[in-house]
């Protein structure tokens, strides 16, 4: 039912948009017994998600147990789907995706949830030679 693409999916439905970074945006011209609550988009962070995240940014189990302080042996039981971990571990182990280009897509209209690298090949490259030209390293605030 969308008139513009997401991800290849097309919607038509005329209180959806899309912003210039590709996002679902609702709202516009939702008929009388739809809310914006209605539509609320569920974040989802699950153990496909956290494996697919963690090959996309291409570290290791060990580096996440390492940030995280979460044991390895469990990190790889949840990607696996054999057990699921607390909400603060899950989070954890999120914060550290994102903090290596992982970003993670809701489940909308346009689309299931998903995770994307953050930046662009051309974009990454251009962020690998900023940071090997030397100087004083500082936070990484992106």
């Amino acid at each position: 039912m969308l008139s513009m693409t997401w991800g290849g999916l097309r919607s038509r439905d005329p209180s959806c948009s899309l912003d210039e970074g590709g996002v679902l945006a609702v709202g516009k011209n939702l008929p009388e017994d739809v809310t914006i609550k209605d539509m609320t988009i569920q974040d989802v962070f699950n153990s496909n998600l956290a494996r697919a995240g963690r090959a996309l940014v291409g570290i290791s189990t060990w580096h996440i147990a390492n940030e995280t302080g979460i044991k390895r042996k469990d990190i790889r039981k949840f990607e696996r789907g054999i057990i699921d971990l607390p909400e603060d571990q899950k989070e954890a182990i999120q914060a550290v995706l994102i903090d290596h280009g992982a970003l993670f897509l809701p489940d909308s209209q346009a689309g299931g949830y998903g995770v994307r690298l953050k930046y662009s090949q051309q974009k990454s490259k251009q962020l690998d030679r900023w940071e090997g030209e030397g100087g004083q390293p500082a936070e990484d605030n992106t």
